[in-house]
């Protein structure tokens, strides 16, 4: 006999497939039995038998139709421009029609799906008190932590409705979290992937992951922590040394990520990464024209562009996993009682474009590894400057990125050349301004601006902006080897910068 579990859906109608532990249809009509002879059920529960049975056996039962369907979106290492083209639009939609359904047509409260998925992961009722929304990351996703007395969760929507449509985002997301969980990673931790789920609105529909809380707190912190104490006082001292150590673990951690598996080559950029990012410069092109005011030259630009790209072809890079994001919201640090740190990785959707269906990484790692060392310190040190009169000085970020470079490089991490670095700043500055440029950052002054978190985003644009310009101005010194059509590698493309 199955056992019923029994909770309050406030006489809502609602759609659920085989949530239960059930594995044959003789089981399903059992369930269906029991519900129906219990008269303190008072809501109507369908069973759909046309779709998938899901058993909660192992961790990967659940989610089997998202490893299924990534079969087919995932790429073989050896992919090719012209090769592989698919439809992930169609893909996943037929994915979601396929996802245990929550259904609520009366109603445009997202709690109530909320509600009902959490109580079937946590085998409890939740109720309304036990939902704390969380902040979203950029991408603008609602996420909530759920809460109970045994075990709390995360839960990630993805919303579709007249206006957008979130849907690719979960695949994405969904997928890498099982893929990199699968990594079985020593150095860091990554959210368990628990469930899935499709959430039916009056006005919008959503797909859900319900994932593992993970512990400790955004490892950017431990650098704001520093400013809290006056300069040369033990306790700055203190928190600077702890600082460095939760860097040092990410180092290692990164450098496993990266580099564990042992399967990345050492070859020229994948050709996948070529066309992302020739995609990307046109749109970062189209909104440099519409806001001149950013000072960006479009023509020079252009040709800087192309130029590193077509250099990029015969630049050395070694293969691997990479985050493609790694800001440090992405990276949760949580100290252990003997100063250790461990560290959890979160928010890996474009994790997605590094994996490959042999197994074998086509990811640039060098690019996470350069914006953690190179550009996010100097960001956060400029716009503390700037706002708020108070910043960590030039030797405590020396020592922090010292200890994370060095931890990086002894645990398997591969240093970068000067060329490559280029590259990547390149790369990451037209994927910044992608994300965040928009007219009232091209303001002159930040004292133009009101809101903090628009100071902070003006400062952070216009850094990106500056960078830009700077490497123009050195491209036309031709400290760049401009003639790139009879480009050879040099000695430059050997040393590594780190040394």
């Amino acid at each position: 006999m199955v056992e019923i579990m029994e909770f309050d859906f406030l006489n809502n109608d609602f759609n659920i497939s085989a949530v239960l532990n059930v594995s044959t249809v003789e089981d399903i009509s059992i369930i269906e039995y029991e519900i129906n002879k219990d008269p303190d059920i008072t809501s109507k529960i369908e069973l759909n038998l046309n779709k998938p049975i899901y058993t909660e056996v192992n961790y990967f039962d659940p989610c089997n139709l998202i490893e299924k369907h990534g079969e087919v979106i995932l790429l073989p290492s050896n992919y090719k421009i012209d090769e592989g083209k698919k439809n992930m639009i169609s893909i996943m939609d037929d994915l979601i029609f396929e996802l245990p359904t929550y259904s609520f047509h009366d109603s445009n409260n997202l709690n109530n799906c909320l509600k009902a998925f959490a109580s079937t992961i946590l085998q409890e009722n939740i109720k309304e008190e036990n939902i704390k929304p969380l902040l979203g990351g950029a991408s603008g996703n609602l996420v909530f932590y759920i809460t109970n007395n045994h075990k709390d969760v995360v839960i990630k929507t993805f919303k579709k409705d007249e206006v957008q449509n979130e849907h690719h985002k979960f695949f994405m997301e969904t997928l890498s979290m099982i893929q990199v969980y699968k990594l079985d990673l020593k150095s860091f931790k990554s959210p368990k992937l628990l469930n899935i789920s499709f959430c039916e609105l009056e006005n919008a529909v959503y797909t859900m992951n319900a994932q593992e809380h993970m512990s400790g707190i955004p490892i950017g912190r431990y650098t704001s922590n520093i400013l809290k104490y006056s300069n040369e006082s033990i306790e700055r001292k203190q928190a600077l040394d702890k600082a460095i150590n939760a860097f040092k673990a990410l180092g290692e951690g990164m450098a496993e990520f990266h580099y564990g598996n042992n399967k990345g080559t050492f070859s020229a950029i994948h050709q996948l990464y070529i066309n992302k990012f020739t995609n990307e410069f046109k749109t970062a092109l189209a909104k440099f024209e519409l806001f001149k005011t950013s000072g960006v030259d479009k023509e020079k630009f252009t040709n800087y562009f192309y130029d590193l790209l077509e250099r990029a072809k015969y630049l050395p890079f070694k293969h691997g996993f990479m985050h493609l994001d790694p800001n440090f919201g992405n990276y949760l640090a949580y100290e252990n009682k003997d100063g250790s740190f461990l560290i959890s990785i979160i928010d890996t959707a474009q994790a997605l474009s590094s994996m490959s269906k042999d197994q074998v990484p086509i990811g640039m790692p060098g690019f996470d590894y350069f914006l953690i060392s190179d550009f996010y310190f100097k960001m956060e040190q400029k716009r503390s400057e700037l706002l708020f009169q108070n910043s960590l000085k030039d030797i405590e970020i020396e020592e922090i990125i010292t200890a994370y470079k060095q931890s990086y490089i002894n645990n398997g991490g591969k240093a970068l050349t000067e060329n490559q670095a280029n590259l990547y700043e390149l790369f990451h500055s037209i994927l910044y301004v992608n994300w965040f440029l928009q007219e009232k950052y091209t303001v002159s002054n930040v004292d133009q601006l009101e809101n903090i978190k628009d100071k902070k985003k003006w400062v952070a644009v216009n850094n990106v902006i500056t960078r830009i310009k700077q490497a123009l101005e050195r491209y036309e010194l031709e400290e760049y080897c401009p003639n790139v059509y009879n480009y050879q590698l040099t000695l430059q493309d050997t040393r590594l910068i780190d040394d």
